[in-house]
């Protein structure tokens, strides 16, 4: 399934496999609804997924993009299921060769996803410029309505401002979160 044409700068890409696939595309269609130019796709393979998300960061402008990635997460990288096949494990260095322009607004929702930040240690892609990544097994999909907040034009809100209001309106979910700034990210 996809919304929004690829080019546009801000995406929300899904990798799941389970239960929580519907309410994750409910909320990426809810925010393409209020938010307008928002690419939207879901995925439940790595053949598909992949390709897909290279795809959209080729076609942005990677100084002003802005990506969540929601599914399921852990020190190997990203997967569409708690316990996927070895072959739907896409490893944190596979998922940054597929952003090879990367991203300046990096959203990773998934059980653990701060294991990206060491993975990533030493490239200046993709971890974007500000990357919100968990830090602990939860359920995630909530947090994807408040990416609208990330690339809302009506509102424009400092990290600061911005992890205040998810620390009021989600208190549970932001304290398992980190929202940080990457020194070393550069567009390609």
């Amino acid at each position: 399934m996809v919304i929004g044409a690829e080019g546009l700068p801000a995406a929300v890409f899904i990798y799941k496999g389970d239960g929580t696939r519907a309410a994750a595309w409910n909320s990426a269609e809810t925010i393409a609804a209020h938010q307008g130019a928002i690419r939207g796709e879901i995925h439940q393979s790595k053949a598909s997924f992949l390709p897909a998300i290279r795809a959209w960061n080729l076609s942005v402008d990677p100084v002003n993009s802005f990506l969540c990635i929601y599914s399921h997460a852990g020190e190997t990288g990203i997967a569409p299921v708690r316990t996927p096949e070895l072959s739907d494990i896409i490893e944190w260095d596979e998922l940054a060769g597929a952003l090879p322009r990367g991203v300046r607004h990096l959203w990773l929702l998934a059980c653990e996803t701060d294991h990206a930040h060491n993975a990533w240690a030493e490239r200046p892609v993709p971890l974007g410029h500000h990357c919100l990544s968990t830090t602990a097994s939860a359920k995630w999909q909530p947090f994807i309505q408040f990416f609208a907040r990330e690339i809302s034009t009506e509102e424009i809100l400092s990290p600061d401002e911005l992890i205040a209001r998810l620390r009021a309106d989600e208190p549970l979910l932001a304290s398992k979160t980190q929202y940080s700034s990457n020194p070393k990210w550069q567009p390609r």
